[in-house]
């Protein structure tokens, strides 16, 4: 994820816990931009030692704002095609929103939405329309919201199993 980075520092040797081992902080910064919601990477640490290469430190933000998508990833099974399966992922918010567009980037699968009878909360649906050869089908659904004058884009992993 691009508006995450990170970045060792050198710890001065006066606060070091054990004056024989160096110690340095790993800091994470957070650029603006990043979408409100769970995002998870993997921070590669490259060590200068020949016994210890390297590692990786996983790491798991999780951000929130006035709006949520839950789940935040769509998964489903046995999708029958030309049918929709209703309501698989909500947009709740606490301030108004508009959602300028629901695109998505396989041509496979269609998706929808519509305001939801419980306030402040949008209805996802998604299907297909045809059916394909490939029962798998895998995109990444892009949400434009609209709030507070800001165009706010935000990404949804979408993977659909059509019946067989």
């Amino acid at each position: 994820v691009e508006q995450i980075s990170a970045e060792l520092v050198d710890i001065p040797a006066a606060e070091w816990k054990d004056p024989a081992f160096a110690e340095q902080e790993l800091l994470i910064g957070l650029k603006p931009g990043l979408a409100v919601g769970t995002h998870k990477i993997d921070i590669q640490l490259t060590l200068g030692h020949e016994r210890y290469k390297g590692f990786k430190i996983p790491v798991l933000v999780n951000i929130e704002g006035p709006y949520t998508f839950s789940p935040d990833a769509i998964t489903l099974r046995n999708v029958i095609p030309g049918v929709m399966q209703e309501s698989v992922m909500t947009l709740s918010y606490s301030e108004p929103l508009e959602i300028k567009s629901a695109t998505i980037d396989n041509e496979n699968i269609q998706v929808t939405y519509k305001k939801s009878t419980k306030p402040n909360t949008i209805e996802f649906s998604v299907g297909m329309a045809d059916k394909h050869e490939q029962r798998l089908q895998r995109g990444m659904l892009t949400v434009v919201i609209n709030l507070n004058g800001k165009e706010i884009e935000h990404t949804v992993k979408v993977i659909a199993l059509q019946k067989r």
